[in-house]
């Protein structure tokens, strides 16, 4: 081997040795960046999940159970037996009132109604006519609407902001429309998605509620226990007083308003439940 291979050998050798010094020393370059990455990555997780975890118990710390009694169509029975039971109880209550309906024969008079209110009673909207929406037309569902807050503004009344719907029935796209009207929209038991509302993500334009038109007590109880143990909303509702179908037992009414008491949840009306909504749900976004 001449002199000059030897030389080129060894320069090629010192080559290779600087090349695996330079690339070693990037790769652990490399993967020390790849170990940060990873490492900041991890902690941005357990951070955002501890927020999470803080902003679940802020929720669960202001949620608390509560009730809404609601009565529908406006009938006499709200002014001569609900609203004098309730107010020896301390139980409020609303009534979702046919416009077309007031001042007639079975139903409650507008010195009634304006008594009411003055004593707490919340009185809303139960379409002018108590027709079934779901089979008008959407310019007539809003017509039914709009006429009643006409009607009420007639008599002297407030103006309705929430709507309990009459058969508790009305096509999708009819619902939006009337939530440019109104607050809430309630439904019946049959058109509920559950038997309570939960705070966080309660649909003020589909809200559920639990029929007392029965002598099914245990059930209604069984709802109001359901509402105590997961801090939910219930809305229970009602319509005449009586023993015939589409009427609430008297003795279903007594037996659930002494188990409200017995049980200590707050009632309130459907305006003041909304109000407390929107103040938690105010709270939770500070």
């Amino acid at each position: 081997m001449n002199y000059k291979k030897i030389v080129l050998l060894i320069s090629l050798g010192i080559v290779f040795i600087f090349i695996v010094i330079v690339g070693s020393n990037r790769f652990y370059t490399i993967d020390d960046e790849i170990k940060q990455k990873i490492k900041e990555e991890q902690i941005e997780r357990e951070e955002r999940k501890e927020k999470e975890q803080i902003l679940r118990k802020k929720i669960e710390d202001l949620k608390y159970p509560l009730l809404v009694f609601t009565f529908d169509d406006g009938a006499s029975s709200d002014y001569e037996i609900v609203y004098p039971m309730f107010r020896e109880k301390g139980i409020k209550g609303t009534s979702f009132v046919v416009g077309n309906w007031i001042n007639k024969d079975g139903f409650m008079n507008i010195e009634q109604i304006k008594e009411m209110l003055n004593g707490g009673w919340d009185i809303q909207g139960h379409t002018l006519e108590h027709k079934r929406l779901k089979e008008l037309k959407s310019d007539e569902v809003v017509e039914q609407v709009i006429k009643n807050n006409e009607r009420f503004k007639e008599l002297g009344l407030p103006e309705p902001k929430h709507l309990a719907l009459p058969y508790g029935q009305i096509n999708e796209k009819d619902r939006s429309l009337l939530a440019e009207y109104r607050k809430t929209i309630r439904n019946v038991s049959s058109t509920s998605s559950g038997r309570t509302n939960n705070w966080e993500d309660i649909d003020f334009t589909s809200l559920n509620s639990v029929n007392i038109d029965t002598a099914d007590v245990d059930r209604i109880k069984e709802d109001i226990d359901f509402a105590i143990e997961t801090n939910s909303i219930i809305i229970l509702y009602g319509h005449r007083i009586g023993e015939d179908d589409y009427q609430t037992p008297l003795n279903t009414l007594k037996e659930i308003t002494d188990y409200i008491i017995e049980k200590n949840i707050e009632t309130v009306t459907i305006s003041e439940m909304y109000d407390r909504v929107i103040d938690f749900q105010d709270k939770v976004k500070q």
